[in-house]
């Protein structure tokens, strides 16, 4: 693009939004010199330098910096791109990554982009239903639980989801359960991150998620022995 006789020298990076401890991910950086020479081309991770290259310095055109987040290859560099690959990631190296451009003298002009990308200490998998049934009585609440499958680190909460049929609209899914029982249905939604189920009240903290009893409106001070099975769940659904 170009604007006041001005054109952009980075066109854009290319930057995987996730990647796996102990796997590679490939990073991109485009750029376009027809209006000046390059300087230098350099790669970031939090600020920190890790890759340079310098084309007017013959000798040692490329710096790779050494890093305990992972290790550097340069797969492709002509004049209007440069591709890196960073392999034996660690989970440390989660954050942002930066290119910067600098044109030759006498301008030195400068620009930067940035994207963040996060490395899962594994592959996500698919997540677990807890309480369902497929058989109700027409009288009986039915409350349905979604969790991860395995721990996950603290860092990289995933994000669970409800579909019916494709369509991810929790409403819509209230209604189609409505319209196919003689049921009523309600949905329930967390507060501040705070859910309660059944008689339990679930919230994040430091180290997962705490629990404490919940006593909802409709308690009438009544106690029944029984058993309440709470699973670790990031998102629930009461119906």
């Amino acid at each position: 693009m170009c604007t006041g006789g001005y054109c952009d020298l980075l066109r854009g990076i290319d930057v995987p939004l996730y990647a796996f401890a102990g796997g590679t991910a490939t990073l991109s950086c485009t750029y376009d010199l027809r209006a000046t020479r390059l300087y230098s081309l350099k790669w970031y991770h939090n600020y920190t330098e890790f890759y340079r290259y310098v084309p007017t310095e013959r000798n040692r055109p490329i710096n790779i910096q050494p890093s305990h987040k992972f290790s550097v290859i340069e797969e492709f560099r002509n004049d209007a791109r440069v591709t890196i690959t960073l392999a034996q990631l660690r989970v440390s190296a989660s954050g942002q990554y930066r290119c910067e451009v600098i044109a030759e003298h006498p301008s030195f002009r400068t620009e930067a982009k940035s994207a963040n990308m996060t490395v899962l200490r594994e592959p996500l998998a698919p997540p677990v239903l807890v309480g369902a049934r497929e058989i109700y009585e027409p009288t009986e609440l039915i409350k349905i639980g979604c969790q991860p499958r395995r721990p996950y680190h603290p860092d990289h909460r995933p994000t669970l989801q409800w579909y019916l049929e494709g369509n991810q609209d929790i409403e819509t899914l209230r209604r189609t359960f409505q319209e196919c029982s003689s049921l009523r249905f309600t949905v329930k939604h967390s507060n501040d991150k705070q859910l309660p189920f059944q008689d339990v009240l679930k919230s994040p903290d430091s180290s997962g998620f705490n629990t404490c009893v919940c006593n909802k409106p409709t308690n009438l001070g009544l106690c029944l022995n029984g058993e309440v099975i709470l699973p670790r769940l990031d998102q629930m659904i009461e119906l």
